[in-house]
């Protein structure tokens, strides 16, 4: 069996909750989520259940992962791709 690729969703809005839907289907994925309204964990976790959740972007990448889904309001994109990809993590933003 081959590992996993370990990612983040950061936000989770309709985008981030389409890519979290998508990305958890698959069986050579594992996913986390980072999220800082409650509305938006509550929509997530009635779609797919219960995964690992972040409240912020920085403790997030601390847990190393192999890429991150940055769906957050396009003002962020920049700073957080930026950081990601300081980290070596793959982004699709």
């Amino acid at each position: 069996m081959a590992l996993k690729q370990y990612g983040i969703v950061v936000g989770l809005g309709s985008i981030g909750r389409r890519h979290a839907r998508l990305l958890d289907a698959r069986d050579d994925v594992e996913i986390a989520l980072c999220e800082v309204n409650d509305e938006a964990l509550r929509r997530i976790r009635d779609e797919i259940g219960a995964r690992p959740i972040f409240r912020s972007f920085d403790e997030a990448l601390r847990t190393d992962p192999g890429f991150v889904v940055i769906a957050t309001p396009h003002h962020l994109h920049r700073g957080q791709s930026i950081a990601a990809l300081d980290r070596g993590v793959h982004v699709l933003c």
